[in-house]
């Protein structure tokens, strides 16, 4: 029987003429049938491993056999792009309930031309100079090292080249869908400018996979080449010294960042030396962190404060544990509260002096910036502290106050404005207004300093009582705040 079985197999002739052609992103097998009587039907199998060698009656099959002197085409669709396909064509016999087959083989590469899945920089483009390409293919590694064209520019500026190198490839490949990632991993040097537009420019007539296919960068699945078929990124690189990434350079980048990358040598906040033009600095990181480092956050501080401004906290939001005195145009602003090593001190009006307070250590960082009338002052204090004068401010009327401050975890512990109803006109006629909500407590003198009332108010202005005879009267509020005396002329 086994006999038997050999001799029908050998009477199974083989396809003739096997061969594969490409159309578009199609592959086509074909072959001419055998003049073999014997044969019930013909199925053609593929696999990207190896050639099968065993029948699967999952696959394509035609049961029309035709004569041998005729080609019969069979069109490969829905492939995908790096994988060489590998195809079995056999011809089958059945008998007495049995399968008798043989096959000849042939294979093609994807026909798909490659494409870029993904693009991105690595950890968003703060300081970094590095990205990422990953392609849905195995591609030639010279061809896309030579593809990268990296330049940068920005307002009223030429481009500015640099150059980009490899530093690490990952490829794989899922077993179950047959889908390649090709991962290139480039670095480009020098380091990119601040506040640059970075354009990465990748050349399809060089960028090509394996089998020699050209990037299809418009995704048409048509390898045309350059420059149609060219792909361009842009993005934008952060600004020097943002290590939050909220725009600004400022006293939460450095209180949240540099301050313990200074205590600690943490090299990720390595930013200095830098050379060129605020704001497009040109970082060249040293692997230390000193004074340079500093430095250079200075410069991008403090153009960030004169475009960007400082945010300030609303209104009506009075700063929390904090209080105040008057002395003549002098305010002490005072703090009692939780632990804060990082203060914003936002001044508007006609600011005459200030000075900083008593609760800082004297080797505490202060920074002092200006956009049109408003005065920045930053402090970071190299411990926390919780409670002392925070600032001295000479003013006038106009003068107006906010306080920003942050405990070491970067936290916001004070966010408002102190109400300077205290600068105002020396001298008031029958009524003084009162800039604070709810109650306050006031004491009133004559004119030889004589205490003739103590009273309180919930509302918005104070003024002499009618039992007190017309003239001239000192008001001075003590609760909730301080305040210097102020001169009432009372008329009935």
């Amino acid at each position: 029987m086994i006999l038997n079985s050999f001799l029908i197999l050998l009477s199974i002739l083989p396809v003739e003429n096997l061969k594969t052609a490409i159309k578009d992103t199609t592959i086509l097998i074909i072959w001419t049938n055998p003049d073999d009587t014997t044969i019930d039907y013909v199925q053609v199998q593929m696999s990207v491993d190896t050639y099968p060698d065993t029948l699967d009656t999952a696959f394509a099959r035609i049961d029309s056999v035709q004569a041998s002197d005729i080609d019969t085409v069979i069109c490969w669709k829905n492939l995908i792009p790096g994988v060489r396909y590998y195809f079995s064509v056999f011809t089958v016999d059945t008998n007495a309930n049995s399968i008798f087959y043989t096959y000849d083989t042939t294979s093609s590469p994807s026909p798909r031309p490659p494409e870029i899945g993904i693009f991105y920089p690595d950890a968003y483009w703060t300081d970094k100079n590095i990205f990422k390409i990953v392609f849905n293919d195995t591609m030639d590694s010279i061809g896309v090292i030579h593809s990268i064209k990296v330049l940068s520019y920005h307002s009223s500026d030429t481009f500015y080249n640099y150059d980009a190198t490899l530093i690490g490839r990952n490829s794989s490949r899922d077993r179950r869908n047959y889908r390649v990632t090709d991962t290139f991993k480039f670095a480009i040097k020098p380091y990119p400018r601040s506040l640059d537009t970075i354009m990465v420019h990748i050349q399809s007539d060089s960028a090509r996979d394996i089998f020699g296919w050209k990037l299809d960068g418009n995704r048409d699945n048509v390898q045309q080449g350059s420059p149609d078929d060219d792909v361009i990124f842009a993005f934008y690189y952060a600004m020097l010294g943002d290590f939050n990434m909220d725009g600004v350079a400022d006293i939460q980048d450095f209180n949240g960042y540099l301050r313990d990358a200074v205590l600690n040598n943490d090299t990720t906040c390595d930013i200095g030396p830098a050379q060129g033009n605020v704001p497009y600095l040109q970082k060249m990181p040293d692997g230390i962190i000193n004074i340079e480092d500093i430095g250079v956050f200075i410069q991008m501080w403090t153009w960030s404060i004169q475009h960007f401004g400082a945010k300030i906290p609303q209104d009506n939001a009075s700063a929390n544990n904090v209080s105040y005195k008057f002395r003549g145009d002098t305010i002490n602003i005072l703090y009692n509260g939780k632990n804060f090593n990082a203060c914003e001190i936002l001044l508007k009006g006609n600011i005459k002096n200030f000075i900083k307070g008593n609760i800082f250590s004297p080797d505490a960082y202060i920074w002092v910036g200006k956009r049109d009338n408003l005065t920045v002052i930053d402090i970071v204090n190299p411990f926390p502290v919780c409670e002392g004068e925070l600032l001295k401010v000479i003013g006038d009327k106009d003068t107006k106050i906010w306080i920003k401050a942050f405990n070491p975890d970067n936290q916001m512990v004070i966010s408002g404005r102190i109400k300077t109803q205290s600068f105002v006109k020396k001298t008031a006629l029958n009524r003084i207004d009162i800039d604070i909500s709810g109650l306050k407590r006031y004491k009133i003198f004559d004119i030889t300093g004589r205490l003739v009332l103590t009273s309180q108010t919930t509302g918005s202005s104070i003024a002499v009582p009618e039992e007190l005879p017309p003239g001239i009267y000192f008001i001075k509020v003590v609760f909730p705040i301080e305040s210097n005396p102020i001169k009432l002329v009372s008329l009935r």
